[in-house]
């Protein structure tokens, strides 16, 4: 949540800062350990860093999404974002199976 919500004027001076930030890192040791697991293969000259962005740039959308335009309509968002997000799970080679729990 506070990756997501972080107001603008505490923000890291830098991209170095930024994976330095406890706020990041807590997602970079988490996307660093799928990969190095292998529970997660990514495209050729992709790394770690480029799926804990990946996830950032999702999961701060489907929040900005569901509190904004997608308001009014609650259920229809559950659904979209559990298909959305097991596309993106397919897409990363994630065995769904083993990796994710979506029952609610």
């Amino acid at each position: 949540y506070q990756l997501i919500m972080n107001p603008s004027d505490d923000v890291p001076e830098n991209f170095e800062a930024l994976r330095k930030d406890p706020q990041f890192t807590g997602l970079l040791a988490f996307t660093e350990s799928f990969v190095s697991t292998g529970k997660v293969k990514l495209p050729d000259g992709f790394e770690y860093i480029h799926l804990a962005f990946l996830m950032w740039f999702v999961a701060h959308g489907a929040s900005m999404a569901q509190i904004t335009m997608l308001r009014n309509c609650p259920q229809e968002f559950d659904a979209i974002s559990e298909k959305v997000f097991l596309m993106l799970a397919t897409l990363l080679n994630l065995d769904t199976e083993k990796s994710i729990n979506l029952e609610k």
